[in-house]
């Protein structure tokens, strides 16, 4: 019976399943279809309601209160859509392949993939529970006037959900009630799930890349306490078979995060400034609000979205850092002095290897880092502080 750990955790699958982004393929090919077919539905029915509510904010621009929350929602929806379009791509297809085929040919779970497996499930938990803690006080506390609302209301609808708030062609109060109220649901639970999805992704697979290197950087530690016992010369063919096997971990890392940068570094980029502006909007939305609740959840959401973004830009940190340590771990914490020449060059390829970090390499901003995060926060602040100067 198998007791190793899985990777990807229940709460992910869970999650991925439900957005449409489930890699594997069904063992039933009716079922297969058919989840084909609500994949492409949630896609669309998200992205034509995040277009509507653009066109819903041009329509209503003469209520400055609705549209600037609008806007608010446009931008996160918008920065959603985008990052789930591209994540859809074949090399993020492939990285999961990687995923589930390394969590099937493990025999014994080491101490140091348990360990990242366990922090790769606390992260999907974190991303979950929260998103779903702030969204659901957010629709209980906006949505609720939604729920029993029959009459039309000519008035600025902010405290009204926000199908409510937008554009239909159709008389959204009496005739066609239920099916605004159930617009209203589906957009809510395809909204934040596609967020959460979005969010535990990028981390997961940063993750997984830091936990091969740290196996890495264990099994290179354990070379000679594991050849202690042997005679000498069996000590240092064991040592050059090791170190020719820690070549090839090495080499497989540096395959997978040139995959995961091909795969992630759009949606980073993008990211980048759309993040940017979401947690602006959010900010001038609470300094501008007279109702306190929506200020309450605003700034709640734009909290969130600022400490899911750092531990994205952690792990890759951790990732770029722990990279460049192995040149290191073999100077210092092998008893390299001691093996053969074949060890040793082995070991000196090896190290000229680690001294390019291995990271996600954004175009005109550099190395997926803290520091990046910091420019997100910097920019944030010239874009509240512009509105702030400008319009309030």
């Amino acid at each position: 019976m198998r007791n190793n750990p899985r990777f990807i955790s229940t709460i992910q699958k869970l999650v991925m399943i439900l957005v449409g982004k489930w890699f594997k393929n069904f063992n039933n090919q009716t079922l297969t279809a058919v989840y084909k077919t609500y994949s492409f539905f949630i896609e669309w029915f998200f992205f034509f309601m995040t277009q509507n509510i653009l066109l819903s904010i041009i329509i209503f621009r003469n209520c400055p209160e609705r549209a600037a929350e609008l806007f608010c929602y446009y931008i996160q929806y918008l920065n959603s859509n985008i990052c789930s379009l591209l994540s859809k791509r074949k090399n993020m297809r492939r990285i999961f392949n990687l995923i589930f085929e390394h969590d099937e040919r493990m025999t014994t779970a080491s101490n140091v993939y348990t360990k990242y497996t366990n922090l790769n499930k606390k992260s999907a938990m974190f991303f979950f529970t929260s998103s779903m803690f702030v969204a659901i006080y957010w629709y209980i506390t906006t949505f609720k006037i939604s729920l029993s609302t029959t009459e039309n209301d000519t008035t600025c609808v902010v405290q009204k959900g926000i199908s409510y708030q937008l554009w239909y062609p159709f008389d959204m109060y009496n005739k066609c009630y239920p099916l605004t109220l159930t617009l209203d649901i589906l957009l809510f639970f395809t909204a934040i799930l596609t967020h959460i999805y979005n969010k535990i992704t990028p981390v997961s697979v940063f993750i997984f890349a830091l936990g091969q290197l740290k196996a890495l950087q264990q099994r290179l530690r354990q070379i000679e306490e594991r050849s202690s016992d042997m005679v000498q010369e069996q000590n240092m063919e064991f040592v050059v078979k090791e170190i020719i096997e820690c070549i090839k971990m090495h080499q497989k890392i540096i395959s997978l995060m040139s995959l995961i940068e091909s795969a992630c570094k759009e949606i980073v980029l993008i990211g980048f400034f759309t993040n940017s502006l979401e947690i602006a909007a959010f900010i001038v939305y609470v300094l501008t609000s007279n109702i306190f609740i929506r200020m309450v959840v605003s700034a709640a959401i734009s909290a969130l979205v600022c400490f899911q973004l750092f531990l994205t830009f952690w792990f890759a940190n951790e990732i770029l850092v722990e990279s460049v340590a192995i040149s290191d771990i073999i100077y210092y914490e092998t008893n390299w002095i001691n093996f053969d020449k074949k060890a040793k060059q082995l070991l000196r390829m090896m190290m000229a290897r680690a001294q390019k970090p291995l990271c996600i390499n954004l175009p005109a901003l550099g190395y997926m880092s803290m520091e990046i995060f910091k420019r997100i926060m910097k920019l944030c602040y010239s874009i509240v502080t512009f509105v702030k100067t400008i319009y309030l």
